[in-house]
């Protein structure tokens, strides 16, 4: 009787575990190995249940963010241009998360029609969202043209390795003035990449803007190699704040032109630490 006894309590508790197990697996979102389409914002909920996600032109509505979550080990493709509407927001326009993500643009274009919102004075002027390509995923960012950012161009938030290659930054519109900028250049603060974590490698890229190419502001073992600067600040490491570490960087074989600097460290001035 004793043992039949402790069985069935056994019985009993394995049951009510496994019970207590329900909620979590059937709350687990279901990706399938198909392909999904995004032509629109609307696309998006069902495109990231597939673990390949094509991205097809589209006009993202003003004041929006196209915001990706891929699921972990998903290849998104780029199979048309992305074009921006003008609206005064803060942004981000795009922002990518996953893991282990592979994203090829295809050589297609992320238009953020900064020339609609520049006004010679970048962050001081009007209000504009920056940055225009927030990338927080781990894995590879490939082939990708980015033309006329309102603002900052990239920033990284990547908790895992990612390499970034064959990318264009094309701020080249806003080296002339326009009705805004009094005479000066249009675009400001049109950094290229900004740059504040670890385990990032970002080679054989192109960027003409009117700020920093590279900005790297905190972070370790960070790789610039083969890319190309033009019509900017330069390379940067900074600038950097108090009790802020920059360690293992390395600028390998790039080419910069036309910048105000070539390579340069910037701390702020009343930086400690």
């Amino acid at each position: 009787q004793s043992v039949y006894s402790s069985f069935a309590m056994r019985s009993t508790a394995t049951a009510l575990s496994l019970l207590s197990l329900a909620p979590a697996l059937l709350a687990s979102p279901t990706v399938k190995r198909c392909t999904g389409t995004i032509s629109s914002l609307a696309d998006i909920a069902a495109a990231i249940k597939c673990t390949t996600i094509n991205i097809n032109a589209f006009t993202v509505p003003a004041g929006q963010t196209f915001q990706l979550d891929a699921p972990s080990g998903a290849t998104v493709n780029m199979l048309g241009d992305v074009i921006f509407d003008v609206s005064a927001w803060a942004g981000p326009l795009f922002q990518l998360t996953g893991t282990g993500i592979t994203f090829n643009g295809n050589g297609h274009t992320f238009n953020g029609q900064g020339e609609q919102y520049w006004d010679g004075l970048g962050s001081s002027g009007t209000t504009k969202p920056h940055p225009m390509m927030k990338i927080k995923s781990s894995g590879t960012f490939t082939n990708v043209v980015v033309k006329n950012s309102p603002q900052q161009c990239f920033s990284f938030g990547n908790s895992a390795a990612l390499t970034v290659s064959k990318v264009t930054v094309d701020n080249s519109a806003g080296d002339a003035a326009n009705s805004l900028s009094n005479g000066a250049a249009a675009g400001h603060n049109t950094d290229g990449f900004d740059v504040s974590v670890s385990n990032l490698i970002i080679e054989d890229s192109t960027v003409h803007n009117q700020d920093d190419c590279l900005a790297i502001n905190k972070g370790s073992n960070i790789i610039f190699q083969r890319n190309t600067c033009t019509g900017g600040h330069g390379i940067s490491v900074g600038s950097i704040d108090s009790d802020v570490t920059v360690s293992g960087v390395q600028i390998l074989n790039n080419v910069v032109t036309n910048n105000d600097n070539g390579l340069r460290i910037k701390t702020k001035a009343a930086a400690t630490g």
